[in-house]
């Protein structure tokens, strides 16, 4: 029996936009975000299947789902629930293919499926996986080690951790208040931005069959030095690639002296929203502008300005944006989308007496629906940063994508030299 409902959350109204756009992208069960641990030592399932409800009890995200209504999606939250620690044998891991992307059901109680298989002598592989409608990688990790800290007052009979800073809900509610206090502000800051622009866009005399491939973008000595031109320019790292990418799109773009991208923006800007469980994110579009010579310091501080200028205004609906701005609306279809994660891993994870290595660790899973054109930057745990790419082949063509990695290294060097 639901106990609560509350409004969705920009999140969920964005990921509902795209899936109109491109049905099955969001609505899937390999919509996830994952996890996969490496215990060795002891340890006792039936005390951390009383974890995994202790925390599904303690965190309403871990017991919502969306509802459709005739009003719009609702946030529905259930009463706590029991049983939810699924074991399997070593066998059965080996045979399953589906060890890190096996299916999280968008219509469950509980958005939230922990695996648990016994491979050997005091050694246990755990799996930690959440439909990405409810999680982002913040979620993910603080599952994990939440669940972490509850086994091991369960098992040593200790004090449990704190209670959650805060639950989604509240989160949802503050996050729409914020967003209609700053609309006016936003809109007249988009307006100041797009007066004079020109929108370039991907020539589209190329096309071909959809693709997706992952590739090194930037090695540890390289990531080292984008660290270092970020802190030259005062810049965030996010705002480097983003420069670095724009100079690499150049020669397939059209005329135009802006490049409409979009990412993602994490919005825990409150205390009490940084040890919370839930999607703390908000899409927005970045209106970048084009280089004329390549990437140089000017640049990059005007590209670092516009990630600035955007994330402070990120919190309205792509659907404000594209509504008010016909030159937006008309070029959402082919714009970039460029995200990057940095590595956070968590390190020194005890389950009790057992230690715990995450071995694996990945986003949603391939379901065959390539969005327009993505670049998805991962930090690795080796320093180095990887590009996962993927397109549905309009413009952004395979060969055309598999040019960038190279060109993103010499949008670098010039800058280096500047």
């Amino acid at each position: 029996m639901s106990v609560a409902t509350w409004p969705a959350a920009s999140w969920h109204h964005t990921l509902l936009w795209l899936e109109k756009r491109r049905p099955g992208m969001v609505i899937n069960p390999f919509f996830t975000m994952n996890a996969v641990l490496r215990l060795r030592g002891p340890l006792r399932p039936a005390a951390l299947a009383t974890a995994v409800d202790t925390l599904v009890a303690r965190h309403d995200l871990l017991r919502t789902r969306l509802r459709f209504t005739d009003a719009g999606p609702v946030q529905e939250v259930a009463a706590p629930m029991t049983g939810l620690l699924e074991t399997t044998d070593d066998d059965e891991v080996r045979a399953t293919h589906g060890w890190l992307h096996p299916p999280v059901s968008a219509e469950a109680e509980s958005p939230l499926r922990v695996r648990l298989a016994h491979i050997g002598s005091h050694e246990h592989l755990l799996s930690v996986h959440l439909h990405h409608l409810m999680a982002d990688p913040v979620t993910l990790w603080r599952t994990v080690g939440g669940l972490a800290d509850l086994y091991t007052a369960e098992v040593d009979h200790g004090q449990s951790p704190p209670p959650p800073s805060a639950q989604y809900p509240e989160y949802t509610e503050m996050e729409g208040a914020f967003g209609d206090a700053g609309r006016a502000e936003a809109l007249q800051w988009w307006g100041a931005t797009l007066a004079d622009a020109q929108l370039a866009s991907v020539r589209l005399d190329e096309q071909g069959e959809p693709f997706a491939f992952r590739a090194e973008l930037l090695n540890p000595a390289r990531v080292a030095a984008v660290e270092r031109l970020a802190r030259r320019h005062r810049s965030p790292f996010l705002a480097v690639l983003l420069a670095g990418f724009v100079g690499a799109f150049a020669p397939y773009l059209g005329a135009g002296d802006t490049v409409l991208c979009n990412t993602w923006f994490n919005c825990r800007d409150r205390p009490r929203w940084q040890r919370m469980l839930g999607p703390c994110l908000t899409r927005t579009y970045l209106p970048l502008p084009r280089p004329v010579d390549g990437l140089d310091g000017d640049h990059l501080r005007m590209v670092r300005d516009r990630v600035i200028g955007a994330r402070r205004h990120a919190r309205q609906p792509l659907t404000t944006l594209i509504d008010s701005f016909p030159a937006v609306a008309a070029a959402v279809e082919l714009a970039p989308f460029v995200e990057h994660i940095p590595q956070n891993w968590p390190a020194g994870l005890r389950f009790g007496a057992a230690e715990a290595t995450v071995v694996d660790s990945a986003g949603p899973g391939d379901v065959g629906t390539p969005a327009d054109f993505c670049l998805w930057t991962r930090s690795t745990l080796s320093g180095e940063v990887r590009v996962n790419v993927c397109g549905c082949g309009i413009g952004w063509t395979a060969g055309r994508a598999a040019a960038l990695p190279g060109a993103f290294a010499r949008q670098l060097e010039l800058i280096a030299s500047d």
